[in-house]
């Protein structure tokens, strides 16, 4: 199960995060729980031009496997 915590503020999205696993955790049959340090990562945001793509005949698809190939690196074999 997750829950989703919103706002515009990073730095109190993760105190309310810490603050719920608290909470939580504690409940009975509760194996583990944790909340996500969206502080300490990095996010990345793409928006597609679609028709830019569709000129050089790409799709989604292929442009989001050149990009997670690029950022986090892809096993090619084993």
């Amino acid at each position: 199960m997750g829950l989703k915590i919103q706002g515009s503020d990073l730095n109190k999205i993760q105190e309310i995060g810490k603050q719920a696993e608290k909470l939580l955790s504690v409940g009975p049959g509760t194996r583990n729980v944790f909340a996500e340090r969206i502080g300490d990562g990095y996010f990345l945001d793409v928006n597609w031009d679609r028709h830019a793509l569709a000129r050089y005949g790409l799709s989604i698809e292929e442009a989001q496997d050149a990009l997670s190939t690029a950022v986090g690196g892809q096993t090619s074999a084993q």
